[in-house]
């Protein structure tokens, strides 16, 4: 299972590190669909960090990968935020009704938002509410160029956290000659996720 695993994602990889379209062009479906609210666990975390953790290095196919996630989730981010400005109060009350657990975490994000501010949407998508924080923006009309801006600089911060601590960890572990295998990447990779997310939420729980 794990040796099956483990040529399924290589795969994926060294598509993406060759600058394979279709390869391409699914991470940044599977970017987009992660926006909507699609739920594709730790795939974009991955790419980034193990990305990173090959190329040992800033290059043009990594810059690449990056900026196809990169427009990805602006496109994501995009749909969400008009859908969400158009219908309105008729979106609010069909979450409400649909997934009341959600409609609260919502109200949540739209107080957090209250200041329409860039950094705000920004911090907010670092706790890991990426679609509610395109609903909210939405519903409370954030001026467009806002939440683009807040969705870059999310991005910035986060991807780019991931990107840097791949080529940091990839290089360290090549000095002492240790090369381990995709599956162990990822697990390191999830392992880093965790920890930001809950420290991410700790001084968000603490600033509240």
């Amino acid at each position: 299972m794990n040796s099956w695993l483990d040529e399924l994602i290589s795969g994926a990889l060294g598509a993406l590190d060759q600058g394979n379209p279709v390869a391409l062009l699914s991470l940044l479906c599977v970017t987009i669909l992660t926006e909507s609210g699609v739920p594709f666990p730790y795939i974009i975390d991955s790419v980034l960090f193990i990305s990173g953790f090959h190329s040992g290095k800033i290059t043009l196919q990594l810059g690449i990968n990056v900026l196809v996630i990169f427009v990805g989730r602006q496109i994501g981010s995009t749909i969400i935020y008009w859908l969400a400005r158009l219908l309105g109060i008729t979106l609010t009350t069909w979450i409400e009704r649909r997934f009341p657990k959600m409609s609260s975490r919502l109200q949540d994000v739209i107080a957090r938002l209250h200041s329409k501010s860039i950094v705000g949407i920004a911090v907010t998508r670092l706790t890991g509410l990426l679609t509610l924080v395109s609903v909210a923006s939405g519903l409370i009309k954030v001026r467009y160029v806002h939440l683009i801006a807040g969705v870059a600089l999310s991005a910035l911060m986060f991807d780019g956290a991931l990107v840097f601590c791949g080529i940091i960890a990839g290089n360290r572990l090549q000095q002492f000659g240790f090369v381990p295998t995709t599956p162990v990447i990822i697990g390191l990779c999830i392992f880093m996720i965790a920890i930001v997310i809950a420290i991410n939420l700790i001084v968000t729980r603490r600033a509240r």
